[in-house]
């Protein structure tokens, strides 16, 4: 994940790291994301986010509950705009 002119960036990876820390270690999806942000040293500022891009993995997710856990992870961590998708 990472920050490109107010917009936030979301990447497979950082999905895959979220899935590995609920599965091996019981821990919430969004607890995951704010631990993955403090590991790659992201800092948010208010109002600093207008866009956040979610992975297109994520977007075509065979299971939309899951898939609506991990947004509501995103958008809860870093203020929720709009979104598109890359």
């Amino acid at each position: 994940m990472y920050l490109d002119n107010g917009r936030f960036i979301v990447e497979d990876q950082d999905i895959s790291a979220i899935y590995c820390y609920r599965d091996r270690d019981g821990i919430s999806f969004e607890d995951g994301f704010r631990f993955e942000m403090q590991m790659q040293d992201i800092v948010i500022y208010p109002g600093s986010i207008h866009a956040v891009e979610l992975p297109v993995a994520l977007i075509f997710s065979a299971d939309e509950r899951i898939e609506e856990l991990i947004r509501a992870a995103i958008y809860q961590s870093v203020g929720f705009i709009e979104e598109e998708t890359i």
